[in-house]
């Protein structure tokens, strides 16, 4: 894997990166970064690979006779954080084989100069595909990419190899059939996570779409293209099994690349591919298995691009940074002995073997903070997930991270998972609420999918799941895990996470969560009736979520209650409020997309939620919901209109009683 991974997980499209310290310093930029490696270390010892078992070395053979030359291309639209790394890879192979080599990132060159900056936000991602992207965005930036177009097609390449995302496919399709006719015979390749899940919306544009870690078949390509000894096969898959050697390549080349345009003024690196975990949602333990890089080597890519392009940062694109805790050791002591000052960050994973001596380690060596996928708060749904991790663990990881104030951490969660009830989904809540004044800068939420290729997608009976999609999204077989049952719980927990950027939050201002989805707040209305909001919550196990009794189908039964985990656990956390909140199909296809949102067609699910507590637990409840959807698999109808008032009282735990239920 070569590019960064949360925009890999169908699930994830929420994950937005932390903060990190922009602009350059005042070393020559146009140093070239060759050169200083060449200098310092010499060209023998430095491209020597690791010897390991079972891994693959990426055999280069240089030459000064190459005849090709190559292009490598980033469509719009992508993150501007740092320059991609797969494109400073790839290009680093290609010149050390011989290959005259040109980088062209035109989604970072569109998106400062095409005047429409706000489409490249995580929020806006479905934006960027069909029926919205030639509607509302090509015609924006269909001039500035031709500009960059006209470029590559001067400096007349024979191979142009682009990079693909589930966000710039279809500028990346349009660009490989303009570019095919203006330079008739170029070899177009196509990889990235959107080529590895198959997913391009149009394979015939390309002569190759490779489906794996690119470097193999990239050099295996461009050879046979030299000297012609074989057939390559239009989709070039990577066997499941073969590991390239990340030690045999040399250092990421990011001669092209003007970092003043990224807002982190650093470079994307990588410590590792694959994960340690076996996540069963996860396409990460299905295509790659996990390895790490020497930390000496990490080390020496991380130099070369401070000593010549004076970076203050780097970003790591691993999965896990935190795969091989005794590389990650060395890596943060190696900064600190060649004294290179940058910031650094990526994903982690929870780990309890990290004390608070090793997080306090990272932080002296540059490290602003981590993104950590938590996914889940209820301990039944990690195990389900298989995160191999502990509820405690995560809290404690936190609170260390709190301690040695690194905030500039971000969570991940999702809702949704098959087996996950509304028990599970108020954990959820509670953990998000338990953690918001520990080492947490920002959250976001997104709803499970089954991403392509993993467990969960290959074995859906197992987990519960329809082997048949409904409304056009998955369903779980009892029909109370729906599209619309999912969304639910995605404005829920996004509302909870809006909420806490502007109540008890301990963190500096810049470090306290961003509002992820900006139009949210045109869906609700919640009016606290207190300031006074608690620290902790109980973990309450036993509460019954399911208070509105009512037997009209699966999926209505299910719908209709999915509101009590929010509304229980603000009562909990936040004492006293009213709320109000809306369900419309054409405004919640307009703000989150369809990646988010059931499709249209006749699937309308439309409510409204008018709530109010006191602070002895009085509440009064009006709701107004409704479903238009197909029938059920056994042709069900699915169709409900459902109007409730109600009145009741809410009690608390003692601190005995909290005590007993956190004890069994």
């Amino acid at each position: 894997m070569t590019q960064p991974p949360q925009k890999i997980y169908p699930i994830l499209q929420t994950t937005q990166a932390p903060d990190l310290t922009p602009a350059l310093g005042s070393v020559d930029p146009h140093v070239k970064m060759a050169e200083i490696y060449m200098a310092e270390h010499g060209t023998a010892t430095a491209l020597e690979p690791r010897k390991q078992k079972n891994l693959t070395q990426v055999e280069m053979t240089q030459s000064i006779t190459r005849k090709n030359r190559v292009a490598l291309v980033v469509a719009p639209e992508w993150t501007p954080l740092a320059p991609p790394y797969g494109i400073a890879r790839m290009a680093a192979i290609s010149r050390h084989s011989g290959f005259a080599t040109q980088c062209w990132d035109i989604n970072i060159l569109t998106m400062h100069e095409a005047g429409c900056k706000e489409y490249w936000t995580a929020y806006e991602d479905w934006k960027w595909t069909e029926p919205h992207y030639s509607e509302n965005i090509h015609p924006k930036i269909e001039l500035t990419v031709r500009k960059y177009m006209d470029e590559i097609v001067a400096w007349a390449p024979t191979v142009i190899g682009f990079s693909s995302w589930y966000t710039n496919d279809t500028c990346t399709v349009w660009m490989a059939r303009e570019l095919r006719a203006r330079l008739p015979g170029v070899t177009i390749i196509i990889g990235g996570a959107n080529a590895t899940q198959l997913k391009v919306s149009d394979m015939s544009v390309a002569d190759h779409i490779v489906s794996g870690e690119g470097e193999l078949w990239f050099v295996r390509i461009l050879e046979n293209l030299e000297n012609p000894t074989e057939t390559i096969p239009h989709i070039c898959i990577q066997s499941k099994d073969q590991r390239v050697d990340l030690d045999s390549m040399p250092p990421a080349d990011y001669a092209d690349f003007d970092l003043t345009l990224y807002d982190s003024g650093g470079i994307s690196c990588e410590f590792s591919r694959g994960c340690i975990a076996n996540c069963v949602y996860c396409n990460e333990t299905v295509f790659w298995k996990f390895r790490a890089r020497q930390s000496s080597r990490v080390l020496e890519e991380i130099e070369i691009a401070y000593r010549s392009k004076g970076i203050k940062a780097v970003w790591f694109i691993d999965s896990l940074l935190n795969g091989n805790l005794k590389e990650l050791r060395a890596f943060a002591e190696g900064l600190l002995e060649k004294s290179i000052r940058v910031n650094w960050t990526g994903y982690a994973r929870i780990d309890g073997k990290m004390d608070i001596d090793f997080w306090r380690l990272l932080k002296k060596s540059g490290a602003s903070g981590f993104a950590f996928g938590v996914e889940s708060g209820s301990q039944k749904v990690l195990e389900l997930m298989k995160k191999n991790c502990k509820v405690e663990s995560i809290e404690q990881n936190f609170r260390d991270l709190l301690a040695i104030n690194m905030h500039s951490n971000f969570a991940t969660w999702f809702t949704g998972f098959p087996g996950e009830e509304l028990t599970d989904v108020a954990q959820t809540m509670t953990l998000m609420w338990r953690l918001r004044n520990s080492g947490m800068g920002s959250q976001s939420s997104g709803t499970c999918g089954l991403g392509h290729g993993t467990p969960l997608e290959l074995e859906r009976e197992r987990f519960g799941v329809h082997k048949y999609d409904w409304s056009m999204a998955w369903t779980t077989q009892d029909m109370r895990n729906t599209a619309f049952t999912r969304f639910v719980r995605f404005k829920c927990t996004n509302i909870l996470l809006e909420q806490f950027r502007s109540h008890s939050m301990h963190a500096p201002e810049k470090y306290r969560p961003h509002l992820q989805y900006p139009t949210l707040k045109n869906h609700y209305k919640f009016e606290p009736g207190s300031t006074d909001w608690t620290d902790d919550i109980p973990w309450e196990k036993d509460f019954d979520y399911e208070i509105i009794k009512v037997n009209i189908n699966p999926v209505a039964d299910a719908l209709v209650n999915e509101i009590w985990p929010f509304l229980r656990v603000m009562w909990l956390g936040a004492g006293p409020f009213k709320f109000h909140l809306e369900f419309d199909p054409d405004q919640d296809l307009t703000d989150f997309g369809y990646s988010r949102y059931p499709r249209g067609g006749r699937h309308r699910f439309w409510g409204r939620y008018d709530f109010e507590i006191n602070d002895q637990g009085q509440w009064t409840a009006d709701f107004d919901l409704g479903l238009q959807a197909d029938p059920d698999f056994d042709n069900n109808p699915t169709d409900f209109h459902f109007a409730w008032k109600h009145t009741d009282c809410w009690s608390r735990l003692t601190n005995n009683e909290q005590a007993v239920i956190l004890n069994n």
